[in-house]
């Protein structure tokens, strides 16, 4: 999967991310987060970002340029999808707007253009999807992206981000065939999600 990103010019790294796995409850837990970072305007968000030695401006300052300021423009990635592959890859807007699903047309781009390359490197579905939402989230300048992980974190093609927050959300024994047999051992791969920093 790195060598793919870095074939495309390294999009995972293009965009802040919240990346978040879990055994349930990740699906809703990225739809929350995305939808409340979409609800956030892009000034208060950078005042919470800022050090805090950097100081912070007095509440009627801000609350001007707050509202003065764009919404965030958040990438959503989830899987499954219910009725259209490309439900799984969305950009949420203001509150109130109709998310922006990836158009069919840069589905149809993205594989012709990298059919060689994928074939090459044997990459998997989600690996492609994967780099597909990556790509289109840096294409579109994203603000940040909420980022599913499919199966487990350490291993998982999504664990190429450098996430600002990743998010565990219940493990339970699921895929022991491939997790290990233990909540423990679940635990530590779902774990692997974890940055320093």
């Amino acid at each position: 999967m790195r060598a793919f990103d870095a074939l495309l010019g390294s999009p995972s790294s293009a965009f802040r991310s919240v990346l978040v796995a879990g055994t349930n409850g990740k699906g809703s837990v990225s739809s929350l987060l995305a939808a409340s970072l979409a609800a956030t305007r892009a000034a208060d968000a950078g005042c919470l970002t800022r050090a805090a030695d950097a100081g912070c401006l007095c509440h009627s300052e801000r609350a001007q340029r707050v509202e003065e300021s764009p919404a965030l423009r958040v990438g959503l990635y989830t899987s499954p999808h219910l009725l259209d592959f490309r439900e799984r890859i969305k950009i949420l807007g203001a509150p109130g707007e109709p998310a922006a699903l990836i158009p069919r047309e840069a589905v149809y781009a993205f594989l012709q253009r990298w059919e060689a390359d994928i074939d090459r490197l044997g990459l998997t579905f989600f690996e492609i999807t994967t780099a597909l939402a990556f790509r289109w989230f840096a294409e579109q300048e994203v603000d940040i992206a909420v980022v599913e992980v499919g199966l487990g974190g350490r291993l998982d093609s999504t664990n190429i981000l450098t996430p600002a927050l990743s998010v565990v959300t219940s493990i339970g024994l699921d895929h022991c065939a491939l997790l290990g047999d233990t909540r423990a051992a679940i635990a530590a791969e779902k774990a692997g999600i974890f940055k320093p920093g």
